[in-house]
């Protein structure tokens, strides 16, 4: 199955690239030693149980995808199943997290948006560390364009 590399005080971990099947294993450790001595094999029993299912994508539900946002100030909500709190992103840049309480998520940053198009991926995290894959919203802050009366009446507070 391989080897594993040990730190100054003899810890080691091993990954594997592919997850195991559910079921029970039975591995057999041994050390090596820098001279090339082995150590005594030490059996070792696991079982490995089925994954917990994926999460669903976070849902946005505000701003309203591909609307127009008067901004600067711009605030997300939505909900996210079996979450505790979801991170947000533009494509690699983090933005931030919000917790997620009851299903339901809010954050707000406290900068302010640039005018133009954005594009915000949300992914749920569970307690137990699952991703979920990316929820998303795109919009647009219209930054000078939202001091036009008719578009205060029709994206404002």
């Amino acid at each position: 199955m391989g080897s594993a590399p040990t730190d100054a005080e003899g810890r080691w971990e091993r990954r594997f690239s592919r997850p195991w099947e559910a079921g029970e294993y039975t591995l057999k450790l041994f050390g090596v030693a820098a001279d090339g001595e082995q150590s005594p094999r030490t059996r070792h029993t696991l079982a490995v149980t089925e994954p917990a299912p994926p999460l669903d994508p976070p849902v946005v539900t505000d701003p309203a995808d591909n609307s127009y946002v008067p901004g600067p100030a711009v605030r997300l909500s939505g909900h996210a199943i079996d979450a505790e709190r979801v991170e947000l992103a533009i494509g690699d840049h983090a933005l931030g997290a919000a917790p997620v309480e009851d299903g339901r998520w809010t954050w707000q940053p406290a900068w302010e948006w640039r005018g133009g198009g954005h594009t915000v991926d949300v992914r749920a995290v569970a307690p137990d560390g699952r991703v979920s894959p990316p929820g998303q919203v795109t919009f647009v802050v219209a930054g000078a364009l939202a001091r036009n009366p008719k578009l205060q009446e029709r994206y404002g507070d």
